[in-house]
């Protein structure tokens, strides 16, 4: 544990430090100061006083409004920054100094003034309890919950309605009547304001109650009113059934069967308008078969993948031939761009520039690069040395060896040379393995002594990482040391409770054995 003087804390926290600045001062936890002032407090029989600035209240304004002006507790807490509880509690103080009447609100809400029997009358009438509450703004609850006061205090019936739909009241005898008579469903329904699953319903609940067979038709279509003779000249005009069932807010083949209708009743011809593009299904074929993706053919004839593909399928079922495999898309292959060529790659290659400056300049990835670049070199039969990505940097292998032999460790060394400790490894393995030399065993094991400095420090609520700082150590060594150290201090306390259970045992056993 950490040594600490909780005389000289205690002067300070009760001169108006607060604990987390004497934390933040002597490096340690909260809990650590709070609970050494406690202790000191406790043996040298000090009162040991936690600070809390009390808000000061004028408590005759507050009861006066409170009383007489009907201000709530919650109006009180915005008015003086604070909640609605501390203004209740000072509230009870006072008045019982004061020897003051005060009766606490329930709640501490103010009751909402509502036109209950207006409400009353639009319930029974079918209005749901929360389309009541969105319109007086308030919650369905309170709408019942005044309801439920008013009748009671009215000697009037009320039936709380269930949460769901309100059942109609339709006259399901008409109802089997009219459908018997061949009207369907869902006229049915527009003539009750109601819809055609309701009216399916009624049907089969009145049919069980009297012992009725009922045969349901197959729903026929909601016959729509269109202008058909103005839609067959605009469709022979050659406007499509799309572009028209969107006109007249239908599918296109409500459309299509509306006009094949109008024509047999006429006899009239109607030639199907086929959107089809002519496209080069052969030389479309053969650029597929050749392994130019349909994405690149689609953009090239100006449809969509789906056509090309469509399209090849045809041809090969009307000429007999296998469908061509679809080419392997080369994932992150972008399109070089027109202004960049092979040659001008290579050159800039040649200057020093890498592949990755040679991509942000021209705005393409590294794999695009790197591709056009062997591309050109297979098509001109040039040989080139395709250096790595990384530039490396010139660091004195001798000198590392030599460093890390003496005792320094591979992070002292890499933020010497301002690089990554992994580098420093790979160059220290390397000119182990060019001098046929082994590579030095560097493990610093750590004393008994500082691992329970270490472990100490961690007690008395130091961090890890400013325990790293103070000795050296890395963090995952630290983590590791700690682990230890915890799990010792874990299996001492465990020996010593088994330890003094087993002392109690014999204890036991003896006292016994005398009495018998």
């Amino acid at each position: 544990m950490i040594e600490l003087n909780y005389a000289e804390i205690y002067k300070e926290y009760k001169n108006g430090a607060s604990i987390r600045k004497l934390a933040n001062k002597y490096n340690c936890a909260a809990t650590t100061i709070s609970n050494g002032l406690k202790k000191y407090c406790r043996e040298n029989e000090i009162e040991f006083l936690t600070k809390k600035t009390k808000l000061e209240l004028p408590m005759q304004d507050i009861y006066n409004m409170y009383c007489y002006e009907d201000k709530t507790s919650t109006e009180l807490a915005k008015m003086f920054n604070c909640v609605p509880e501390t203004i209740i509690s000072r509230l009870r103080i006072f008045a019982k100094k004061e020897n003051l009447p005060l009766n606490i609100r329930e709640g501490h809400r103010r009751k909402k003034n509502l036109p209950i029997e207006q409400i009353y009358n639009e319930y029974i009438a079918g209005t749901s309890s929360k389309k009541l509450g969105q319109k007086y703004g308030c919650m369905h609850n309170v709408i019942l919950n005044r309801l439920r006061e008013y009748a009671n205090e009215h000697n009037l019936e009320l039936v709380i309605r269930e949460a769901g739909p309100i059942l109609f009241e339709l006259p399901n005898e008409e109802i089997y009547k009219k459908y018997i008579s061949g009207m369907s469903l869902c006229e049915i329904g527009e003539d009750y304001g109601c819809s055609d699953r309701c009216i399916k319903k009624r049907l089969v609940d009145y049919c069980k109650e009297n012992d009725i067979e009922l045969t349901m038709r197959e729903a026929t279509r909601r016959k729509i009113k269109l202008p058909i003779d103005e839609i067959y000249k605009k469709y022979q005009s050659g406007i499509s059934a799309v572009v028209l069932g969107r006109e007249y807010k239908c599918s296109n083949n409500t459309i299509i069967r509306k006009l094949r209708e109008y024509c047999e009743e006429n006899n009239l011809e109607l030639n199907i308008i086929n959107l089809e593009l002519d496209l080069p299904v052969e030389e479309m074929y053969n650029l597929y078969a050749s392994g130019t993706s349909s994405t690149i053919l689609a953009e090239k004839y100006n449809c969509s993948e789906g056509t090309i593909v469509n399209r090849i399928k045809k041809y090969c079922k009307q000429n007999k031939i296998e469908m061509p495999p679809a080419p392997v898309k080369k994932k992150g292959n972008k399109k070089i761009a027109s202004n960049v060529t092979g040659e001008e790659i290579y050159n800039l290659y040649l200057d020093g520039y890498t592949i990755g400056d040679i991509a942000k300049s021209k705005n393409l990835t590294k794999r695009t690069i790197s591709e056009e670049l062997y591309a050109y070199l297979e098509r001109e039969g040039k040989n080139l040395k395709i250096r790595s990505g990384r530039k490396r940097q010139e660091l004195p292998s001798e000198k590392l060896y030599l460093e890390y032999r003496s005792g320094k460790t591979m992070q002292e060394i890499a933020e010497e040379y301002q690089c990554s400790a992994t580098t420093i490894a790979d160059r220290v393995i390397s000119y182990c393995k060019a001098n046929n030399i082994p590579v030095p065993k560097h493990n610093i094991r750590v004393n008994e002594e500082t691992s329970k400095k270490i472990y100490e420090l961690s007690r008395g609520g130091m961090q890890q990482v400013k325990i790293a700082k103070e000795t050296g150590y890395g963090k995952k060594k630290i983590e590791r040391i700690l682990k230890n150290e915890y799990k010792k201090a874990f299996l001492e306390q465990l020996k010593k409770m088994l330890e003094e259970k087993q002392i109690k045992k014999e204890t036991d056993t003896n006292v016994k054995v005398k009495k018998y």
